[in-house]
């Protein structure tokens, strides 16, 4: 979804901007291009493995891979208590 405009966006034009994205990566001689790892199925992202395996068939000279955050959500049931 579109933060802005609350929109959804369509998945086929997510997944050809992500791919041109990785394609500017290689022209622009960058080293890596990564994906955020999550398993939340309303993302087009959730299946890296297959988003990565597709870019590896349109570029050879740059790393790809999968980054992950730890996130403290902990902050978020603190507040529902004080209400």
């Amino acid at each position: 979804m579109n933060p802005g405009t609350r929109k959804y966006i369509d998945p086929i034009k997510r997944c050809r901007a992500t791919f041109g994205r990785v394609v500017c990566t290689a022209k622009v001689n960058l080293h890596s291009f990564s994906i955020g790892e999550h398993y939340q199925e309303e993302f087009l992202d959730s299946a890296n493995t297959v988003i990565l395996g597709e870019a590896a068939t349109i570029t050879k000279n740059i790393r790809l891979g999968v980054r992950f955050e730890l996130l403290n959500y902990a902050h978020l049931f603190e507040e529902k208590l004080e209400l």
